[in-house]
């Protein structure tokens, strides 16, 4: 080394950067070609944050001593430093191929290839660190990310669980060793590292964040908006976070405060990801109609520009147009549930020593949930010579009745809640379930990720959402020729299995309680009770209009509504009002859960009026068990009809109106017909036993004719096609 290089050299060691620069510019005056001086100079200049200055001379001491690592590796370090990345691994791997070993040049290279996305190699990278012996926990984070950017996140949490051994207190490694745990579904473990994290770094947003999501998967809700809120107070444009709080705000009934911060989100970005959809349910939840037609139109506008404005099920309350719903749905599910590389077919159907067909069902529903009412009757009378039947469960069995009862119909039940999608599909795999349905679609709770790693045969949706989950690995969707006319194929994705009578289930041993006495109840003793006991969500302008004037033209009526909260029930008062009656005329239930005594409370209604474009579903069928008749007003798209579904097998095509107008007539003949109420109530009881809609054991051979049929044609290697099943009589 010249001896003015050294001397510079050692006012660099000692600190004294500025006079160290000097001597190492005096040096490169007198001998510009001097490399070990264009290093240090462009090494000091590095270390000082000046990497756009130390570029220059960096390249011209690489250019002159090809073989001295020491100058790649700075040269790499100064072109990421300004971002040019691509050069950067460039002089890595020059730094590499002169020595093999070298930890600072595998290091650089791997941070660099992770950085340009080039994920394989920088695996090998941070791998080959391992193999020379650098395990430390900068090589074991970075590996670790690596790792989760590839989705393989046991792996990960296993290079960061030994990166956290090295160093306990590290924060981007308790945040990614809590991210991995997130993936894993080990979410009590994850909230952990996130606390850890965030009681270490305080003033992070993304961790309060993180710990939020965390407390999301373990039910925490208000836990979770307390970090939401503390993420906003300290990013309060973070569009992200505003919208994932406002979700939890809307699973805690808190709609008020949800629509406060999708308001503020919409400032920030006007489209973001279904906000605009989010922020309409949520208003529709309190009855607020506000605005009601400009922001409908608005919503289906993005809709149909292709625009992510509203998920599926948040759409429902907005239209009935069947190819607008195809549209959200496919975009939600290429977004949010994409295919995984085989959607057609999936594993091929194998030759058993069973006979049987096994069926999988998915539900987070199997429960005290309108799903498990409707269903548990078919899974007890399922013919067990022909089928073997399994849950799979996103929720833990539940110790109340319908809980206990619907687990004991299965054959096996197993809950997987704790395991990630492709963890379920895995277990799918080794159950060999043959057809595996889907219970949920796009209702909360829902898991449709797991279809996308086409775990079965065959793959099927049913009876959760009313609509298309617009999924190409979905094969089938059961329905019935009321809900699905023919010729309305083109508005959904899967192929279409028309059920005789109603595509809805019904358990004909579901018990009634004791009836009770209408003051019992809070109802006037002498009215005429018209009853709604659907979500508010359901209620809109247009059908509200028409329930007041039946009330304005049927004297001494009222309006029995399920509890919706106080800002809801305000909402709907203050607009009955404005429309001339009275607020007293409107009347909410508090909630019984139990379901035996909410059919008794049911059964004092007098007449049913159903929404529209969303009717009433399973509600439908709980009024016409309960000996009241409903009337509906028959929509285009699947969710508007199934009230006339369920109307027509019940034998009562009469109660179908084609508009709101002829809606309207009927319920005010029949409040001013007391005879022919009557005689319609008692066909209404009498069908409880003669029609098809509550008829168990048929439903059941008919749904296993349909699950005969796909199986079958899966077992020929033909493609899913639509069909119509036949009648049992």
């Amino acid at each position: 080394m010249n001896p003015a290089v050294a001397a510079a050299y050692a006012q660099h060691m000692s600190g004294d950067l500025a006079q160290a620069e000097r001597g190492y510019r005096e040096r490169l005056g007198i001998q510009p070609d001097d490399a070990q001086a264009q290093q240090l100079l462009g090494a000091l200049l590095l270390q000082s944050g000046r990497a756009a200055a130390a570029l220059e001379w960096l390249e011209r001491s690489a250019a002159r001593d090809g073989n001295d690592l020491v100058a790649h590796l700075n040269l790499g370090a100064a072109q990421r430093a300004v971002g040019r990345q691509v050069a950067a691994l460039a002089s890595f791997e020059a730094a590499a191929q002169l020595d093999p070993g070298s930890v600072p040049a595998l290091l650089q290279r791997g941070i660099v290839q992770f950085e340009l996305r080039r994920l394989d190699d920088a695996l090998a990278s941070f791998d080959r660190l391992l193999e020379v012996g650098a395990a430390d926990s900068g090589t074991l984070l970075y590996r670790g990310m690596v790792l989760l950017e590839l989705d393989r996140p046991a792996e990960a949490l296993e290079s960061l669980q030994r990166s956290l051994e090295h160093e306990p207190l590290a924060v981007p490694t308790l945040v990614n060793h809590g991210i991995a745990l997130l993936a894993l579904h080990r979410h009590a473990e994850a909230l952990d590292s996130f606390s850890r994290a965030a009681g270490l770094t305080p003033d992070d947003p993304e961790i309060h964040a993180l710990r939020a999501k965390a407390r999301v998967a373990l039910r925490q809700f208000a836990a979770a908006v307390t970090d939401y809120t503390a993420a906003l107070r300290l990013q309060p444009r973070h569009a992200q976070v505003r919208f994932d709080g406002a979700m939890v705000l809307m699973r805690l009934r808190r709609y008020r405060e949800a629509i406060s911060w999708l308001e503020k989100l919409a400032e920030l970005d006007p489209r973001y990801p279904y906000a605009a959809g989010a922020a309409f349910f949520a208003r529709a939840q309190l009855c607020d109609w506000r605005d009601y037609d400009s922001r409908r139109w608005s919503l289906l506008d993005a809709i149909a520009r292709g625009e992510p404005a509203a998920t599926p099920f948040h759409l429902l309350c907005a239209t009935d147009v069947a190819q607008l719903h195809l549209q959200c749905a496919r975009a939600n599910t290429q977004a949010r549930f994409p295919a995984g590389p085989a959607i057609h077919g999936g594993p091929a159907p194998s030759a058993k020593s069973s006979s049987r067909i096994r069926l999988g069902y998915v539900s987070g529903d199997l429960r005290n949930h309108a799903v498990a009412h409707l269903l548990v009757g078919v899974i007890e009378q399922h013919d067990r010579a022909q089928f073997e039947v399994s849950a799979i469960s996103l929720q833990p069995a539940t110790t109340d009745t319908p809980g206990t009862r619907i687990h004991a119909a299965f054959d096996r039940f197993h809950d997987v809640g704790s395991l990630t999608d492709a963890g379920i599909a895995a277990l799918v795999r080794d159950l060999g379930i043959d057809i595996l349905v889907d219970l949920a679609g796009y209702t909360d709770g829902h898991r449709l990720g797991i279809f996308a790693h086409r775990p079965a045969p065959v793959q099927v949706t049913w009876l959760g959402f009313a609509g298309t989950c617009g999924a190409p690995y979905i094969d089938y969707l059961l329905a019935d020729s009321m809900v699905m006319p023919v010729g309305a194929d083109n508005g959904y994705a899967e192929q279409l299995v028309r059920l005789p009578g109603c595509y809805l289930p019904n358990d004909d041993r579901r018990a009634i309680a004791v009836v009770p006495t209408r003051k019992v109840a809070g109802l006037p003793e002498g009215a005429f009770v018209f009853c709604a006991f659907t979500n508010p969500y359901k209620i809109n302008p247009a059908i509200f209009n028409v329930w007041m004037r039946v009330l304005a033209a049927v004297p001494g009526s009222i309006l029995w509504l399920r509890s919706m909260g106080e800002d809801a029930a305000f909402n709907l008062r203050t607009a009955a009002r404005a429309r001339g009656i009275a607020a007293e005329r409107l009347l909410f239930a508090p909630h019984v859960p139990a379901m035996p005594a909410h059919l008794a409370r049911l059964a004092l209604a007098d007449l049913y009026l159903d929404t529209v474009p969303y009717n009433a579903h399973s509600t439908t069928c709980d009024a016409l068990w309960s000996g009241v008749p409903v009337i509906t007003c028959r929509g285009e798209g699947f969710a508007a009809r199934v009230a006339a579904s369920a109307l027509t097998a019940a034998g009562l095509p009469e109660l179908i109106c084609a508009d709101l107008a002829a809606y309207e007539r009927c319920a005010c003949e029949l409040a001013g017909d007391p005879a022919r109420l009557t005689q319609l109530r008692k066909r209404v009881a009498a069908a409880r036993s003669s029609s098809s809609l509550f008829d168990t054991a048929r439903f059941t051979r008919q749904l296993e004719s349909a699950y005969a049929t796909m199986w079958a044609t899966a077992r020929r290697g033909a493609a899913p096609a639509a069909f119509v099943v036949e009648l049992v009589r």
